[in-house]
């Protein structure tokens, strides 16, 4: 094994974890070479340059964000991909059977080195792992992202959400789905190839990383009152129970508005008048725990 590990040096639990990482892999013999980025989309460089220099195994030392940037830099290539979970909410280890909680157990997944396929997904030509939201859940991450500082994982995505709703508007939709066109306004729309997002909002609780489907949860606007009563049950997944949510599963779909949608993409903010979005199946290899 040839391994790459990329560490994201401007997140602060990331350069916190990374002393005890180093000495994982530098007490058990195990050699490697790491990079640090420098910026946005610094990543998806380092990744794109490893896959060159013959690096086997590429590993994001962080979180979601710095995943999706490495993944956008390796796929195409043989190369595996691994993930030391250690950053804000770090959604998508969790389908890989890892937590930011037990660190060690995550180097010791990288050594073992089993694999898997899993399905990545592609919205206007760029790769995800986990979700993208549309919407509500867009505006939030984006308010989220101006005051990380102060406010941090479930907590401030827990925070962000009454703030944001606040304000919000609902949005006029277009959706494309298996040959079926919808006009309708959402609250959000939620395409996940991953369960959850937010560090821990089971948007999306059906879905599955290597089935070749994306899982889709649509919400209309109930309402200020209603959301903020209803909003508890979306960490435990009993949203889908409500009479505005609908969710379906598909391979494809093309949402589009004539006003600006706000989304994020496994956490990173966009704001596009339409998203065209695909599953690619057993796109990647990844690192993960047996049980996973």
């Amino acid at each position: 094994m040839k391994l790459k590990l990329i560490l994201n040096p401007a997140s602060a639990k990331s350069e916190k974890s990374w002393p005890q990482v180093q000495k994982f892999f530098e007490g058990r013999k195990i050699p490697f070479d790491m990079d640090k980025t420098e910026g946005p989309g610094h990543a998806t460089l380092l990744a794109k340059k490893a896959v060159q220099s013959g690096f086997d195994t590429i590993v994001s030392v962080g979180g979601d964000g710095l995943s999706n940037e490495i993944v956008n830099g390796m796929i195409g290539s043989d190369a595996t991909f691994g993930v030391i979970p250690c950053g804000e909410a770090d959604d998508f280890p969790k389908m890989l059977g890892l937590s930011r909680n037990r660190l060690e157990e995550a180097c010791q997944v990288i050594i073992d080195g089993f694999t898997k396929k899993i399905d990545v997904g592609m919205v206007n030509g760029r790769y995800f792992l986990n979700v993208v939201g549309i919407g509500y859940d867009g505006e939030i991450n984006e308010r989220k992202a101006l005051t990380k500082k102060y406010l941090h994982g479930f907590f401030g995505y827990m925070v962000q959400t009454v703030l944001v709703l606040l304000g919000y508007k609902p949005k006029p939709v277009r959706i494309k789905i298996d040959g079926v066109t919808l006009d309708t306004t959402i609250f959000l729309i939620c395409i996940g190839n991953g369960r959850c997002c937010g560090g821990g909002f089971l948007l999306t609780p059906a879905a599955v990383i290597d089935d070749g489907l994306l899982e889709i949860c649509l919400i209309k606007y109930p309402g200020k009152l209603r959301t903020i009563l209803d909003i508890p049950k979306v960490p435990k997944g009993e949203h889908l129970k409500l009479p505005y949510v609908t969710t379906f599963r598909a391979a494809e779909l093309d949402i589009s508005s004539e006003v600006l949608l706000t989304s994020h993409i496994d956490g990173e903010i966009a704001k596009e008048n339409r998203y065209q979005i695909r599953i690619l199946p057993q796109r990647l290899k990844v690192l993960a725990k047996k049980i996973a």
